[in-house]
């Protein structure tokens, strides 16, 4: 191997990787744009938890002062992002956390881009055989594109903590792939290797400790997602069998960055400490082993079989391709995984989704890939010696097609969001007509701006983005009521004992504090179903001591269960109750 200079193969193919990874920006072009022009449209999870490190930033305390069921990391890493939005504000740079956050979020999608694109780059440059460098451009491009054109598919759940997952797991998934298909160190000269290890030996280092500790850190984002890696190198081992690859930096700064979020977790202070680890992981444990039965009748969860569809035909392709290209192996695995996080979240949205989206794309596109690359040479091999023949035989016919495939595949996404939302809108106007009020309006004519609002409602959606985007504060310990309909669960199938009985009861007892005191200036019920996990008459005595339910409703719009607007179960009207004056 020539080490003392630049192989030319490498320049060659290095170039046109660089070139291809450039169209891949066209499909983050368009989501930044379609940010900008459409700021509301992130998801509600995102949403509640920027509400929610708000409240952290103002020295209220998790699952005690209020309640979601996000991991403490995730409240710290929003909350230093509040942080800086106030030093930004104390240098005169006045940004909100609601278009900040989401910004910061984008940057997240360019850095796993550029990681992308480092590991590659310095794979290209470490190997000879030009049919291994085409093997890893081929791969790098197709996770590259496929992360942008997956992130833009995902648009309307935008900052999921999925969302998030995926842009963690593309470096990791190259990088992986490349440790158990390079060539082994015993094949290469002495020289060669003292020249690599002068030479070459910091940035790899450096690559490897960052991508194992961003997906490390993404894996304590939620429960299931260490399982995520654990089945995408089970795969990988079993396909390959080198048990050696296990001993390599990416793993050890993987390892460390959750050893070190659990014994963060471990010294959690009280009273946070038994209010996560008794009160809300168990909760979080009982919801994952329940099937809400009301999703049984039609359109009572969002239909995504078109997902299902797209998963079987990506796992035909991956299966005629393995056998003679290793990157199907562990998409196949990774596409399994992302099935395995829809079916144990239980509910259907397509925020569950989306790490089987990421993994499907990539199939596609890699399939796509080796099948113009095929068909290039094929025509060039049998075309007459001719100029055409020249421009086949070039990079240039190859580039070509794929920016085209891009290109296309791009406007038909970007195409399918804007139908969508055009869809929905022209729903909600031809409601409006009827005297339907959607929630936003029915929300602006029952409360004002900063006015504390409490939605009862066992799921994020129709709450958030709408009340971080409105200017209204949450008003109640529940920043979405969930654990309310898990009570009723526990009520109807077991009983109350110990901590979780504790947990009911401080719920409770800040839902009676809220209303004798008045703290929330407006009640938001979404139906019958939440109101009888307390005792119903209990409740409506107390609330109507303070509140009066008015003569207004709202409803959450949904054509269809479809994107942007989805549900799970009932879609019932909401009802309405304001603080009466004193």
């Amino acid at each position: 191997m020539n080490c003392e200079g630049q192989k030319p193969g490498s320049r060659k193919v290095a170039q046109g990787y660089f070139i291809l990874l450039g169209f891949g920006l066209v499909p983050l072009g368009c989501l930044l744009f379609d940010l900008w022009r459409y700021p509301y449209f992130i998801s509600g999870g995102l949403a509640m938890r920027i509400v929610a490190s708000g409240l952290l930033a103002k020295g209220e305390l998790p699952y005690v002062d209020f309640w979601d069921w996000s991991q403490p990391i995730v409240f710290e890493s929003l909350k230093s992002l509040h942080v800086l939005c106030a030093a930004l504000a104390a240098l005169g740079l006045s940004v909100i956390p609601a278009s900040f956050i989401p910004l910061c979020i984008f940057c997240l999608v360019i850095a796993s881009l550029i990681l992308l694109a480092a590991i590659a780059a310095q794979a290209l440059f470490s190997v000879d055989s030009g049919e291994q460098q085409f093997e890893i451009q081929d791969f790098a491009i197709a996770c590259a594109f496929g992360l942008l054109l997956s992130a833009l598919i995902a648009r309307f759940d935008f900052g999921e903590l999925q969302y998030v997952l995926m842009l963690a797991i593309a470096p990791w998934l190259l990088l992986r792939w490349l440790a158990h298909n390079r060539l082994p160190a015993s094949s290469q000269s002495a020289e060669s290797l003292q020249a690599m290890v002068l030479r070459r030996t910091a940035l790899p280092m450096i690559l490897s400790a960052l991508v194992g500790g961003i997906a490390g850190a993404a894996a304590c984002l939620d429960i299931p997602y260490l399982l995520v890696f654990v089945i995408l190198e089970s795969v990988l081992l079993l396909h390959s069998h080198r048990w050696h690859s296990l001993f390599s930096l990416e793993w050890l700064t993987f390892i460390l960055t959750i050893a070190i979020n659990f014994l963060y977790l471990t010294s959690l202070q009280e009273p946070v400490h038994t209010a996560f680890w008794q009160w809300t992981m168990p909760l979080k444990w009982l919801n994952y082993s329940i099937v809400d039965p009301a999703m049984v009748a039609p359109l009572t969860s969002p239909n995504r079989v078109d997902i299902v569809y797209c998963l079987v035909a990506a796992a035909l392709v991956a299966f005629l391709f393995s056998r003679k290209h290793s990157c199907f192996v562990p998409l196949t695995g990774l596409m399994l995984s992302g099935l395995g996080l829809y079916m144990v979240e239980g509910q259907g949205f397509s925020h569950d989704f989306i790490v089987a989206i990421f993994a499907i794309t990539t199939i596609f596109t890699s399939a796509a890939i080796i099948a113009v690359r095929q068909g290039v040479n094929w025509f060039a091999q049998f075309a007459p010696q001719s100029k055409n023949s020249e421009i086949l035989q070039s990079p240039l016919a190859f580039q070509s097609v794929l920016v085209v495939l891009a290109l296309t595949s791009t406007t038909a996404v970007w195409c399918s969001l804007d139908h969508d939302r055009s869809r929905l809108q022209d729903y909600m106007s031809l409601n409006i007509t009827k005297g339907n009020l959607p929630l936003e309006l029915a929300l602006e004519k029952t409360s004002k701006v900063n006015d504390s609002v409490t939605l009862l409602s066992p799921y994020v959606e129709p709450a958030y983005p709408l009340l971080l985007f409105s200017g209204r504060k949450p008003g109640g310990y529940l920043l979405w009521s969930r654990p309310l309909w898990l009570f009723k669960w526990i009520s109807d199938n077991s009983t109350f004992t110990g901590p979780m009985k504790d947990f009911q009861a401080h719920t409770w007892s800040n839902i009676e504090s809220e209303i004798a005191q008045q703290r929330t200036d407006l009640f938001i019920a979404s139906d019958d179903q939440v109101l009888n996990t307390f005792d119903r008459e209990k409740f409506f005595r107390a609330l109507r001591k303070g509140y009066l339910e008015v003569d207004t409703t709202g409803d959450y719009f949904s054509l269809g269960n479809h994107q942007p607007h989805e549900y799970c179960g009932s879609n019932p009207q909401f009802r309405f109750f304001v603080k009466r004056s004193k």
